[in-house]
């Protein structure tokens, strides 16, 4: 055997045994040491939960959330109840917060290190922190100062509770929060409205002439009032003069606060290719707190768009070609038809001429008996009629005529008896 492939050879089976002894190590060791937990994490089939809820007191019961009616000025304790699901106990940050919609149009909680300006300000924890036994539950009071310069309206925030620990043991916190909405409607004159802007459109066509395209409308909803609103939708899309017009109601717009805005896009099938295309959307708004003592206008937005009906006027040009050819094909059979017994015609005229020109000039040729006007015939007895004359002055008339043997004339050929 070569060298080369000896040595070759000899580097494969050293590389597989080094292989082997570090797989076995490795094996020996996991099998030797558990992993420890990590400091500030979740040991390894250990679930953490907790869960947050307004605790029944003189304020109210059963409630799903933190709830009031305000006045300027005016103030209320309540109390926010923790409970701890979890097989340990934990330790838990206390808090308010500012609450916003989030850009998919739910509702979120500013983090702990994020400055509030509204509700997050009018709460304060009687703890910052509270640590929840396992299985068991805390209650943490807080008192609710409205300012005495409130603006009228909704204004929402929340209590919220967080866990912190650490990721992998490194210096990446993960922030796990839970939080509770509270909703604050200071008194005044409430005032809702929603407006829709920035309307765009678009057309996706298709060549099918028997299936109308597909409308994409995307807008703005901005929450211009001063109470939470959600709203349905209706969107139409239309040809010219309300043709061919197709609508839909997708689902209601979710919650938004006052001040909030919130961008769809929403889709309009069955919409037909009219080359002008004008989209409406129009919001109806309602109030999430219930119905409202003031009426809400309808939002109002609209946007046009070009779309030719590519897939129509080529089945229009397909038929226009058939009709073209079924009528050149006709044409042209009635001009040969016509072609035909023309030529016929000419044939026979020109036969016909020559048969007359072929008769004239042929000799000893029998010519038809002609009949002549007083003619003599042959053969013919002549009788001579006797014309009157007209009597003239002093002219001797004759006298009666005496009558006269009238014999027959006898032919001057033979006759045989």
């Amino acid at each position: 055997m070569p060298a080369t492939v000896r040595s070759r050879i000899r580097r494969a089976a050293i590389a597989i045994a080094v292989v082997a002894v570090a797989f076995l190590g490795c094996g020996a060791a996991a099998a030797a040491d558990p992993p420890a937990p990590v400091p500030g994490a979740t040991a390894p089939g250990t679930t953490v939960t907790w869960g947050t809820e307004p605790a029944d007191n003189q304020v109210g019961t059963g409630r799903p959330n933190f709830s009031y009616d305000a006045q300027p000025g005016g103030t209320l304790r309540d109390g926010i109840e923790i409970i701890n699901r979890s097989d340990r106990a934990l330790d838990l940050r206390v808090y308010a917060s500012d609450a916003f919609t989030t850009a998919s149009g739910g509702l979120d909680l500013l983090a702990a290190d994020q400055k509030s300006n509204d509700v997050g300000t009018w709460i304060t924890m009687a703890s910052p922190s509270v640590t929840v036994p396992a299985g068991q539950s805390v209650t943490v009071p807080f008192t609710l100062t409205v300012p005495a310069n409130a603006t009228p309206g909704d204004h929402t925030g929340g209590i919220v509770t967080s866990l912190v620990t650490s990721s992998g043991g490194g210096p990446v916190a993960v922030d796990r929060r839970i939080g509770s909405r509270v909703y604050i409607r200071v008194a005044g004159q409430l005032q809702p409205a929603l407006s829709v802007t920035d309307v765009q459109t678009s057309y996706d066509g298709t060549l099918n002439p028997a299936a109308g395209g597909t409308v994409a409308v995307t807008y703005t909803a901005t929450n211009t009032g001063n109470v939470r609103l959600e709203a349905r939708q209706r969107i139409t899309s239309a040809g010219p003069f309300g043709l061919a017009a197709a609508t839909v109601s997708p689902a209601d717009l979710p919650e938004l606060l006052p001040g909030a805005s919130l961008t769809r896009t929403e889709y309009v099938p069955g919409s037909w290719p009219t080359v002008r295309i004008t989209t409406e959307v129009v919001l109806e708004p309602y109030s999430s707190a219930g119905t409202l003592a003031v009426p809400v206008a309808e939002a109002v937005g609209s946007s046009g768009l070009w779309a030719f009906p590519f897939g129509q006027l080529l089945v229009l040009l397909g038929v226009i070609a058939v009709i073209a050819a079924y009528l050149t094909a006709r044409r042209r059979r009635a001009t040969r038809v016509e072609q035909a017994i023309a030529g016929a015609v000419a044939a026979a005229l020109q036969d016909n001429a020559a048969a007359d020109t072929a008769g004239t000039d042929r000799p000893n040729a029998v010519q038809p008996n002609v009949v002549q006007p007083n003619a003599v015939q042959p053969n013919a007895v002549q009788l001579n009629a006797v014309q009157p004359t007209a009597a003239q002055p002093g002219a001797v008339q004759p006298g009666p005529a005496e009558p006269q043997d009238i014999r027959p004339i006898r032919s001057a050929g033979r006759h045989r008896r």
